[in-house]
């Protein structure tokens, strides 16, 4: 029984893709009453399979963020649930999935970063600098999140990754110059279940970041792929970020 914000749905023609597409964006309460208030940005990725209504559906992420605020546990902000997904092309199905996944990934990078990040900007009273701004996700939606967020640390300043669908080739040039990353990310947070499927691919990323003295938050938890595990990733992150 605490306040609560809202999800709001839209659907627009992509200027990237020429295509149909929805988002969902979170509102925390009292949006609609403090009209001169902007607030920061998390842009929340979905997994494999799932679509932009997923997190906010089986997610849950306006009611984890509406009880954290009100228990004063985090800052409000706007949650922008995107289509994780750039249309089929021929041959992306040739090779193992690191390659369908760098090939779909890189697609989708110019739409997330930029066409959709400028829609939500011109649409709700979202702050424009990279520490006003969050990348996160689970599983596929997860390494996207590290390969759009490492890559583009003039635009998102943390970066969470849950039970992420690791691909460290597409991830290492983008963190070749440790003290360039370290001094342009306020937080990179890389949480898995020891019964993950993905386990291995994220204690290799970790021990790779450790070993190449990159600052990051490690958090191995108890649990396997799945919703009650990413509820709580959730929750821990959205503490962590804005602050």
């Amino acid at each position: 029984d605490v306040p609560r914000g809202k999800i709001h749905l839209h659907r627009h023609t992509s200027r990237t893709y020429n295509d149909l597409r929805g988002y969902a964006v979170y509102t925390p309460p009292g949006y609609e009453e403090e009209t001169e208030k902007t607030y920061p940005t998390l842009y929340l990725l979905h997994g494999y399979s799932d679509d932009e209504r997923t997190w906010s559906n089986t997610g849950r992420a306006g009611v984890i963020m509406d009880n954290l605020l009100a228990m004063e546990l985090a800052i409000p902000m706007l949650i922008v649930m995107p289509h994780g997904y750039a249309p089929p092309e021929e041959g992306d199905v040739d090779g193992d999935w690191g390659v369908w996944f760098s090939k779909v990934s890189s697609r989708l990078e110019p739409y997330i970063v930029d066409e959709l990040r400028r829609q939500v900007e011109s649409e709700y009273r979202a702050k424009k600098s990279a520490s006003g701004r969050a990348i996160a996700g689970l599983s596929m939606g997860g390494g996207q999140s590290l390969f759009f967020g490492l890559k583009n640390t003039n635009v998102y300043s943390w970066i969470g990754a849950f039970s992420s669908a690791i691909e460290l080739p597409l991830f290492k040039p983008h963190l070749a110059e440790a003290k360039e990353v370290n001094s342009n990310i306020e937080l990179l947070w890389v949480g898995c279940g020891t019964e993950d499927f993905l386990f291995e691919r994220n204690s290799d990323f970790l021990n790779f970041l450790s070993a190449n003295n990159i600052s990051h938050v490690a958090h191995v938890s108890q649990g396997d792929h799945s919703w009650p595990v990413w509820h709580s990733y959730l929750r821990e992150f959205a503490m962590l970020i804005f602050k």
